[in-house]
C-alpha cells in the first residue's frame, strides 16, 4: 500500500520511514545473532527418523497443512468376532477431536489432523504371534513394517489412499501380543502416493490414556525422539514435553517446537556472548519472545523459556521459568534433552548456573518473566 500525504518528495520520503518504524516495533523480531549458530545438526544421527536437531528427518508429517491418517483395524486368524461396534470404541478412545484440537492448538493453528477410519476389521491369515514386542531374537521393526503395508495393501480394496499422509493400523487389543505401540517411517506407494508415515497400535490402546498415547506417536510421525531413558525407562524433563515417558498430554519443549518449525527465528534469541536482559512470554500464548538459546559447542545448546499452567500445559506440576540443555551427540533413548535445577522451575529471584552460563529470574509482570542470562 502506498500512502502519500502530499507531493513533496522529502515528505513522502519522511513518511515512508515512519511507516518502517512502526512496522518494526508492532512486529518484532528478537534474533539479535545469527540464528544458524544455535540450529544445532543432528551429528551422526541425521538419517533416523526421530531427532531433537536440525534438519528435520526426510519423510516425516509436514508441519503446516491438512493432515490425513487413515486408521485401520486388524484382527488375527484366532482372534474373536469383531464388529464394526468394537472398531468404533476403540476410535472413540483414540479420540480424533482430541487429536485434531491438541495438534492445532500445540502448532499454532498451522496444521490440521484427520483421522478416516475404516471400521471394517481387516483379517490377517496369520495368527496374533506373528507380531510381538521387540528382541534380541526378532526384527521387530522390519516385520512391523511389512505388517503394515500388507494391511494397506488389504485394505486398498475399499479405501483410497490417495490422499492419505500417515497410516494407524490397531491391533485386536484382547490377542496382540504387542503390549506397546510404536511409530514407523515406512516407504509404502499406494493408489499414487507415498506413505511415509505409520503408527502401529499394540494393547495400550485399550487403555484410558489412548489418546495420549495416539498423540504421543504422532509426535514420533513429525519426526521427533523419545526423551525417556530406554533402559531405565526415566528421563529428565518432568512433564514438560509430550515426548517424556510419563504419559501426560502437556505440551512440547520450545526446542522441539522450533525445529519442527512451530516457531519462527523471530521469536527466538540465539545469545553467544556478553548479558541480556530478556522478559520470556508463556510458551502457550502466540506473542512475544517464546525462546533464548545459547550455544555451548556444535551438539549442545542451553535453553530457557516460560511455561505456564494454561491451554496444553494446565496439568504442568512446576510452571515459571525453565531451562534445559539439548545435545545431539546423545543418542535418542539415553536423555538427550535434560532439564536443569532438579527438573523444576527457577524461581523468582533465583539464580543457576551450568558450564558458563548464569540464569537468573529477575522478576514477573503481566507480559511474563524477566530473565537475566550472563555468559562468562
Amino acid at each position: 500500500m502506498n500512502l502519500i500525504l502530499h507531493s513533496n518528495r522529502s515528505q513522502k520520503i519522511t513518511l515512508s520511514l515512519f511507516l518502517s518504524f512502526v512496522l518494526i516495533i508492532s512486529c518484532p523480531n528478537y534474533a539479535f545473532a545469527d540464528s544458524e549458530s544455535c540450529k544445532i545438526l543432528n551429528s551422526s544421527y541425521i538419517h533416523q527418523p526421530h531427532n531433537i536437531g536440525f534438519p528435520r528427518p526426510e519423510g516425516r508429517l509436514k508441519n503446516s497443512g491438512n493432515i490425513n491418517y487413515k486408521v485401520l483395524f486388524v484382527k488375527f486368524a484366532d482372534s474373536k468376532n469383531l464388529s464394526k461396534k468394537d472398531s468404533k470404541k476403540l476410535l472413540s478412545k483414540i479420540n480424533p477431536v482430541f487429536i485434531n484440537k491438541y495438534y492445532k492448538n500445540l502448532s499454532d493453528g498451522r496444521v490440521n489432523i484427520n483421522l478416516v477410519a475404516d471400521l471394517q476389521w481387516i483379517t490377517l491369515e496369520e495368527d496374533s504371534s506373528i507380531i510381538t514386542p521387540p528382541r534380541q531374537d526378532f526384527d521387530f521393526f522390519a516385520t512391523s513394517e511389512e505388517l503394515i503395508k500388507k494391511v494397506i495393501d488389504k485394505a486398498d480394496i475399499n479405501n483410497d489412499f490417495s490422499k492419505t499422509d500417515g497410516v494407524m493400523v490397531v491391533l485386536d487389543p484382547v490377542k496382540t501380543f504387542l503390549n506397546y505401540s510404536y511409530a514407523f517411517r515406512i516407504n509404502k506407494i499406494i493408489d499414487d502416493t507415498v506413505i511415509s508415515n505409520a503408527i502401529l497400535f499394540g494393547s495400550n490402546i485399550d487403555y484410558a490414556s489412548a489418546e495420549t498415547i495416539a498423540v504421543h506417536e504422532i509426535g514420533h510421525n513429525f519426526g521427533l525422539g523419545d526423551l525417556y531413558d530406554f533402559e531405565f525407562k526415566k528421563d529428565k524433563v518432568n512433564f514438560f514435553s509430550l515426548m517424556n515417558g510419563k504419559g501426560l498430554a502437556t505440551g512440547l519443549l520450545g526446542w522441539e517446537k522450533y525445529i519442527t518449525g512451530w516457531l519462527e527465528d523471530t521469536q527466538v534469541i540465539c545469545h553467544q556472548f556478553g548479558e541480556i536482559t530478556k522478559i520470556l512470554s508463556p510458551l502457550e500464548t502466540k506473542s512475544g519472545l517464546k525462546i533464548i538459546i545459547i550455544p555451548l559447542n556444535p551438539s549442545q545448546v542451553v535453553v530457557i523459556e516460560h511455561r505456564n499452567n494454561v491451554g496444553l500445559d494446565e496439568k504442568l506440576n512446576s510452571h515459571g521459568v525453565i531451562a534445559y540443555t539439548v545435545d545431539t551427540s546423545i543418542q535418542i533413548g539415553s536423555m538427550p534433552i535434560k532439564v536443569l535445577n532438579n527438573q523444576k522451575s527457577i524461581k523468582l529471584g533465583k539464580t543457576i548456573e551450568y558450564d558458563r552460563v548464569k540464569i537468573t529470574n529477575k522478576s514477573k509482570s503481566k507480559k511474563g518473566y524477566k530473565v537475566q542470562i550472563q555468559i562468562n
